[in-house]
């Protein structure tokens, strides 16, 4: 059994997380100058520690948003936003390596409404999670959504401060812009993970049932 990715995860969402907080510090004491971190006052410091403090608010709750909620985010969809959801349906028939007879024949009929889709594909996931390419997937989608996640969260924070502060606009303007890109690219990258984290499950089990059939 290979060893959990949160942890490795979890640093690489902190070093994204650090690398926002510099921006906003770099953008707060002049875009375009270079900062001379030995001249920073304390005053300076004590500008950004409400976003700093921020950072830190938005780490905590992407730990508590729920996997549906971060799928509903990735995928924008309310109903059934999972990807697992479209997996005989639609992701399955795009890929030559899944061979949907075969599959019949293991895992009974195969359901294309979305719940039953997703419950039937979540069940092969289990079975296949610690292989390479399903693990690699797997990973690779989770850390990209939380990421996403984490993009809007900056993106609104960004927007709350220029509704409620009249100090550092420009500041925050140059936030709200990195939050947004930031988001539409992880987004997109997640949403692709996520896809061939599905597929990439089916097709192993696919050979897998091939095999052992054979």
């Amino acid at each position: 059994m290979k060893a959990g990715f949160k942890a490795e995860n979890n640093l690489k969402l902190s070093i994204l997380l650090a690398g926002n907080f510099l921006v906003c510090l770099a953008l707060i004491n002049d875009l375009g100058s270079k900062i001379q971190w030995k001249d920073l006052s304390f005053d300076q410091f004590e500008q950004v520690v409400p976003v700093g403090l921020g950072v830190m608010l938005v780490a905590v709750l992407n730990a508590l948003v729920s996997p549906r909620v971060k799928a509903m985010v990735v995928y924008l969809k309310l109903r059934h936003p999972l990807p697992g959801s479209d997996a005989f349906s639609q992701l399955a028939c795009k890929d030559d390596r899944v061979n949907l007879e075969i599959l019949r024949k293991a895992f009974g009929e195969l359901p294309t409404a979305a719940a039953g889709a997703n419950s039937l594909w979540y069940s092969i996931f289990r079975q296949y999670k610690d292989d390479p390419s399903v693990y690699s997937a797997n990973k690779s989608f989770v850390l990209l959504r939380d990421c996403a996640v984490f993009s809007v969260a900056i993106l609104l924070l960004s927007i709350l401060g220029l509704l409620f502060t009249s100090e550092h606009r420009g500041a925050l303007l140059w936030m709200v812009a990195l939050g947004a890109i930031q988001f539409l690219l992880f987004r997109h990258a997640a949403a692709n993970e996520g896809r061939r984290l599905v597929v990439n499950v089916l097709a192993i089990a696919s050979a897998e049932e091939s095999i052992r059939h054979g």
